[in-house]
C-alpha cells in the first residue's frame, strides 16, 4: 500500500510540475509570427543583422537597403519584443548610412549601440534609452586609409565594455578602438593580414570570458583556414598578433559566421569550400585556460548553404544557424562536449520570411529566437522552442518509470 501511495504521489507531482513548466530551451522551434517590410513595418529593407537587448524588450536590425529621408541608404530598425504576449512590433527607424552589422554594449541597460557601416566605411555609435529603446546622439569614425575601416563588415564589444573591434573587409584587418564611458570611440590599433589567415574578414566575436577575439575569414584564396584568433588581456586595449585557425577539413575554410558556447569551451564556424559547396559547421574545442583551439567535428549538410549567422542559447543546449542561400534556419541540440545533433529546420514560406536568411539572435531568457532575412522577403520572424518538460520534469518521469516497473525475482507487488 505504501509503495502504491508513493507511486501516486510521484505521478501527481510530475503532473503538477509538467503542467506549469515554462517553455523549455529546446532546439526544436515553433514559428509564432512575422513582420515584413512595408507601411506597417518599416526598417527591414535589406535586413542584415539583428541583436536583442539583454532585457529582451527590444530588437535592433541593421537594414542595408533602407532609404532615409535625405537619400541615405541604411538604417537601424527598432522593434518592441514582448516575450509574455509572444509578439514583435515596429517601434522606430533611425538613419545609419551604410549600416550592415550591429552590436550592443554590455551592462544591464546596454547603454550604446554600435554599427559597422560597410558602404560608408565607418563605425557609428548611438546612445540607447533602456526604457523606450530609442537611439540618439550619433557619433562616428570614418576610414582614413590606415585605421582598418574600409568596408566595415562586423562589430563586437568586449564584455568589460572598454573596447570595440571592427572587421574591415576591404582592409583585411581588425580595427581596435578604446571605448569611453559616454560610448565614444578612439582609434587604438589595427591588425592587418600578413599571410596569417585574416584575408577577407567578415565577422568578429569575443569569447564570453573576454580573453580571445575571433575573426572569421571568407577568403576563397586561403580556404584552408577559418580565420584567426587573438589573445586579449582583460582591460588591455590591444590584442596579441593573431594565430591562424586551420579548417577542420582542408579546403573548408571559407567562413562567414562564428558562435561561442556560454562556458567558452566550444567555438563554431560556418564553413564551406571556395566553390560554395560542402556547406558545414566546423566545431572546435576551446581551452579557457590557454585559449587553445582544437578540431572536434564537422557537421556536413547541403541544406546549410551558406551559413551566415550562428547563435548558441544561454544554457548552451542548442545552436541555431541561418543559411541564406538555402532560405532557412536550422537548429541543433548541443551536448556538453560541444557536439551537435540536428533537431529542426524552419523553411521559407509565404508567412515565414526566411528567403535570404541573414541573421539569428536568441533572447537572454533563451525562450525566443528572432531571425531576419532580405532577398525577396525583407522581414523578421519570431520563434519559440517547442514546449518541453524541462530537466525536473524529466527527472520526475524517470522516477515514476522506476516506481512503475513490474516486480522482479518473485517480489510481491504492494
Amino acid at each position: 500500500m505504501a509503495t502504491r501511495l508513493a507511486r501516486f504521489l510521484c505521478l501527481a507531482l510530475a503532473v503538477v510540475v509538467l503542467g506549469v513548466a515554462p517553455r523549455a530551451q529546446a532546439a526544436e522551434l515553433d514559428f509564432i509570427m512575422a513582420l515584413f517590410q512595408g507601411p506597417l513595418a518599416d526598417g527591414l529593407n535589406g535586413a542584415e543583422e539583428v541583436v536583442v537587448s539583454d532585457d529582451g524588450l527590444f530588437a535592433y536590425v541593421a537594414s542595408e537597403d533602407q532609404v532615409g529621408p535625405m537619400g541615405e541608404t541604411g538604417a537601424i530598425g527598432i522593434f518592441d519584443v514582448d516575450e509574455v504576449a509572444e509578439t514583435i512590433a515596429p517601434n522606430n527607424v533611425v538613419v545609419a548610412d551604410g549600416a550592415r552589422a550591429v552590436a550592443l554594449s554590455p551592462g544591464p541597460n546596454n547603454e550604446h549601440l554600435y554599427v559597422a557601416a560597410n558602404t560608408t566605411n565607418r563605425i557609428l555609435w548611438f546612445t540607447r534609452d533602456a526604457v523606450t529603446g530609442q537611439l540618439s546622439n550619433p557619433g562616428s569614425i570614418t576610414a582614413t586609409g590606415s585605421n582598418g575601416l574600409m568596408e566595415a563588415w562586423s562589430v563586437a564589444v568586449s564584455a568589460d565594455g572598454l573596447h570595440v573591434y571592427v572587421a574591415g573587409r576591404a582592409d583585411n584587418s581588425l580595427a581596435v578602438f578604446d571605448r569611453a564611458g559616454d560610448g565614444s570611440l578612439t582609434f587604438a590599433e589595427v591588425f592587418t593580414n600578413a599571410g596569417n589567415g585574416m584575408d577577407t574578414p567578415v565577422e568578429v566575436r569575443l569569447t564570453p570570458d573576454d580573453a580571445q577575439v575571433l575573426v572569421a575569414s571568407a577568403s576563397i584564396v586561403d580556404d584552408g583556414n577559418l580565420g584567426v584568433a587573438f589573445d586579449r588581456t582583460i582591460g588591455d586595449p590591444l590584442v596579441t598578433p593573431p594565430v591562424t585557425i586551420p579548417a577542420v577539413l582542408a579546403g573548408r575554410g571559407v567562413s562567414k559566421a562564428i558562435a561561442v558556447s556560454p562556458d567558452g569551451t566550444s567555438v563554431y564556424f560556418g564553413s564551406q569550400t571556395a566553390g560554395s559547396t560542402n556547406p558545414s559547421i566546423s566545431v572546435l574545442d576551446r581551452d579557457p585556460m590557454t585559449n587553445a583551439l582544437t578540431n572536434n567535428d564537422l557537421i556536413d549538410d547541403p541544406n546549410l548553404a551558406t551559413v551566415v549567422s550562428l547563435a548558441v542559447n544561454p544554457t548552451g543546449t542548442a545552436l541555431i544557424a541561418a543559411a541564406d542561400s538555402a532560405d532557412r534556419i536550422q537548429s541543433y541540440v548541443r551536448a556538453s562536449d560541444g557536439s551537435l545533433t540536428f533537431a529542426d529546420a524552419e523553411l521559407d514560406a509565404p508567412a515565414i520570411p526566411l528567403e535570404g536568411a541573414t541573421s539569428v539572435a536568441i533572447t537572454a531568457s533563451g525562450d525566443y529566437t528572432i531571425s531576419v532575412a532580405k532577398a525577396g522577403d525583407d522581414g523578421m520572424a519570431l520563434f519559440a522552442p517547442e514546449p518541453g518538460v524541462g530537466a525536473l520534469g524529466l527527472a520526475l518521469l524517470g522516477a515514476l518509470g522506476a516506481l512503475a516497473r513490474p516486480s522482479r525475482r518473485g517480489e510481491t507487488p504492494s
